[in-house]
């Protein structure tokens, strides 16, 4: 059932899920001075990739033995021993490439952010956006290449973590 629910915001639009969050920000009191922070956009990005995730590490989780959390509890751990000592060093990989595909997601992602960001918060997608609607290509290419090169740079740093082959 879990499953099924963790994959219901991909079935929703970033540009929905941003004036949701707006929305929320605005009527739903005390969240007001959270509106234009980084936190916000945190939140919406998180809520709207929480199926990427998923999907990125469920299989890993699914492969884990129910038995070996039962053994650590067994011999005295507690669950929070349990998750560190057995099931965060199994599931490292998964991981570690569900958050390269989470930042990779983060990085490129401005639909959702377009009604939660301010002069304070900006982001390279929403910044691109409005360099493009004042005319000026140039420093939107300038910024689409910073981009491109962080992805690069992350991808590079993940494959040498994960030691991941590309070929062969």
């Amino acid at each position: 059932m879990l499953s099924y629910v963790v994959l219901y915001p991909r079935a929703i639009p970033g540009v929905i899920v941003g004036i949701g969050f707006l929305w929320a920000f605005l009527l739903v009191p005390g969240l007001g001075p959270l509106r234009n922070t980084i936190a916000a956009l945190t939140v919406a990005f998180i809520m709207r990739f929480i199926p990427l995730g998923f999907g990125a590490i469920s299989p890993s989780i699914l492969r884990v033995s129910s038995e070996l959390d039962r053994a650590a509890r067994v011999a005295g751990a507690s669950w929070l021993r349990t998750m560190m000592s057995v099931m965060v060093p199994l599931l490292r990989p998964a991981l570690l490439s569900g958050f390269v595909l989470l930042f990779i997601s983060f990085l490129k992602e401005y639909s959702s952010a377009l009604f939660l960001v301010t002069r304070d918060s900006e982001v390279i997608g929403t910044t691109m956006i409005q360099l493009w609607r004042q005319g000026n290509s140039g420093p939107v290419a300038a910024l689409a290449t910073i981009q491109l090169v962080i992805t690069f740079v992350v991808l590079l740093v993940s494959q040498r973590l994960l030691g991941a082959r590309l070929h062969g």
